[in-house]
């Protein structure tokens, strides 16, 4: 998650760095605490959900990422799919109370820039709208794997589906192992689109650093999924892997970063020099 492309560089936009950080945090909460009821926890999520809207909306996708992720790690363990439905149940409608909230309160409570307000409100549902949320979509699946070679996500996709069925079929749990592990599987190939489906779904989408914030989640799941059941050494490996190549793609983002700035600087240079000699002259 730390070495995730484009989340390293959105930290290092300082204006916003602390409230996205901060919005990471408060999308991860709901999924690591128990709570006492199912009441508190709809509204305390809803209300979690409602706060990291407010402070990042990016960072939206990765409450519902996690949310999949961790209704295919139960289902994998626990094999009551009826138990983890219900909870994948109530994280979706938190999710819909939280956002609908923050809708209405971004709507009348606060004042937003035509700018801000362009960037977060939805395409038209027409064939403009259509064509718009196609592109996005290309463009954001192209950005997230695009850049790792084919053979690494074919060996991952093939290693998690392989961990899956094997952990479900071998369990103790003698009734439901189909339904269990066709919607496992299912909610992990359910993630890939989470993680660029809410940009895709905006005007104006910032595609690079929007699709990237989820991603590093993305992996971190399927890693952790392939880890819990029983292939730590092949997940560790993996991670090893991908840690490398973010870190390679990183490198590069910093070092073209590097090349723009600089050749900012020497246009300004260049526009300061011209601009005094002709009021020299």
């Amino acid at each position: 998650i730390i070495c995730s492309p484009m989340l390293v560089g959105n930290t290092l936009f300082r204006y916003d760095s602390i409230s996205m950080a901060i919005s990471m945090f408060l999308c991860v909460i709901p999924l690591t605490y128990t709570f006492k009821s199912n009441v508190i926890k709809i509204v305390s999520t809803s209300a979690l959900i409602l706060t990291s809207l407010m402070l990042y909306q990016a960072a939206f996708s990765i409450f519902i990422l996690l949310s999949l992720v961790s209704f295919s790690y139960s289902l994998i363990h626990n094999g009551d799919f009826k138990i983890e439905l219900k909870a994948l149940v109530f994280n979706a409608l938190s999710t819909i109370i939280g956002y609908c909230l923050y809708v209405i309160s971004s709507s009348f409570a606060f004042n937003m820039s035509p700018s801000a307000a362009g960037r977060s409100s939805l395409i038209s549902f027409d064939s403009i709208g259509f064509d718009s949320f196609i592109m996005a979509s290309k463009k954001s699946l192209m950005v997230m794997f695009g850049s790792y070679p084919s053979l690494l996500i074919y060996i991952v996709s093939i290693i998690l589906t392989l961990s899956i069925s094997y952990k479900i079929i071998s369990s103790n749990v003698k009734k439901y192992k189909i339904q269990n592990l066709s919607l496992c599987i299912f909610a992990m190939v359910l993630c890939i689109p989470v993680t660029f489906f809410l940009v895709a779904l905006t005007k104006h989408p910032a595609i690079y650093p929007r699709s990237y914030m989820s991603f590093g989640f993305l992996v971190f799941g399927v890693y952790l999924i392939i880890y819990t059941c029983g292939m730590r050494k092949i997940a560790v490996s993996l991670s090893c892997i991908t840690v490398v190549l973010m870190l390679s793609f990183n490198a590069k983002i910093l070092h073209a970063v590097e090349i723009v700035n600089r050749s900012q600087m020497d246009a300004a240079k260049m526009i300061a020099w011209s601009l005094k000699e002709s009021g020299g002259s």
